[in-house]
């Protein structure tokens, strides 16, 4: 039996400010660090969407939360300068606005209605230990739903194959799923 080879890129989520107090929420950082000894270039299209699409919650009591968007998305245009080569040992990060944005919002899960309101949204974080987890793919998705509420309406492509602009022929990107997480202390 073949064992998977180890990623050469991590994903790592941390705070993206300098800390936050209990009842906030956070705008999370997201920095892929390449561990290999050769460059490793990633589709970067719509790369902060992608990685928010994904991203979970869990508190020290162990109530979990899902981030959903509460406002349709857009596809954006293809550009050279999403395709991004990151050197040995480097790491390249983004921004990842919650607190920031009026677009994403934590819900806990279970229980949920079928159409869930923005006014189901945690207006913040309890004080103590929050988990936050997300994953990175060749897929992008958006939400098409309706403004204000969450009806799980999303239409996804891969990156790059199935962009209408994507150059011919494909450059060589990254294309394994990756996982990452990180701890952020609310207090």
């Amino acid at each position: 039996m073949a064992t998977a080879l180890p990623s050469p890129l991590t994903l790592t989520l941390s705070a993206a400010g300098p800390g936050y107090a209990a009842g906030q929420l956070p705008d999370l950082k997201a920095t892929l660090t390449n561990r290999a000894k050769r460059p490793v270039t990633i589709c970067a299209y719509m790369l902060g969407p992608r990685i928010l699409s994904t991203v979970t919650a869990e508190d020290e009591d162990g109530n979990d939360y899902e981030l959903y968007p509460f406002k349709p998305g857009r596809w954006s245009a293809l550009k050279p300068t999403d395709f991004k080569s990151i050197p040995p040992g480097k790491a390249f990060s983004i921004r990842l606005p919650i607190a920031s944005s009026q677009v994403w919002g934590f819900v806990r899960s279970g229980g949920q209605p079928p159409l869930i309101t923005n006014g189901h949204a945690l207006k913040g974080f309890a004080a103590g230990e929050v988990t936050f987890r997300a994953r990175l793919s060749d897929q992008v998705a958006i939400y098409v739903g309706k403004a204000g509420a969450y009806d799980r309406n999303w239409e996804w492509k891969k990156v790059p194959d199935e962009l209408p602009d994507a150059p011919k022929p494909l450059p060589k990107v990254f294309r394994r799923a990756i996982k990452g997480r990180g701890v952020i202390t609310f207090g």
